[in-house]
C-alpha cells in the first residue's frame, strides 16, 4: 500500500506510522541524553544544515544551542527564523 503524502490528503504533522510515535516523556528524555543536533536554515533558495551542541531545558521545553555571534547560522536565522532541528543517536545495528 502506498501512502499519499500530498498535503491535499495528509496534514503536514500527521504521524503516518503510529506504532513509531513517541510521547512527550520519551521525547524529553531523548533530548536530555543527546548532545549534538543539527539545525536546518536557508538563505533564499539555498538550504544549510549546521551541526550544533545543544542543551534542552525540560521545564521550559526549550532547546538552547551554541553558536557564534556572527556566522552563517546566525545570519540565516536572523533573516528568517523558520528553522528545523534534529537530534539523533545510534541505535541497534541489525
Amino acid at each position: 500500500m502506498t501512502i499519499d503524502y500530498s498535503l491535499d490528503n495528509t496534514t503536514i504533522n500527521q504521524i503516518l506510522k503510529k506504532k513509531y510515535a513517541c510521547d512527550d516523556e520519551w521525547t524529553k528524555a531523548f533530548l536530555m541524553r543527546c548532545q549534538v543536533g543539527h539545525v536546518a536554515t536557508h538563505w533564499d533558495e539555498q538550504p544549510f544544515i549546521t551541526p550544533i551542541l545543544y542543551w534542552y531545558d525540560p521545564e521550559k521545553h526549550k532547546i538552547y544551542f551554541h553558536s557564534g555571534l556572527k556566522g552563517r547560522l546566525r545570519a540565516n536565522y536572523e533573516r528568517d527564523n523558520k528553522v528545523c532541528f534534529e537530534a539523533c543517536e545510534i541505535g541497534r545495528i541489525l
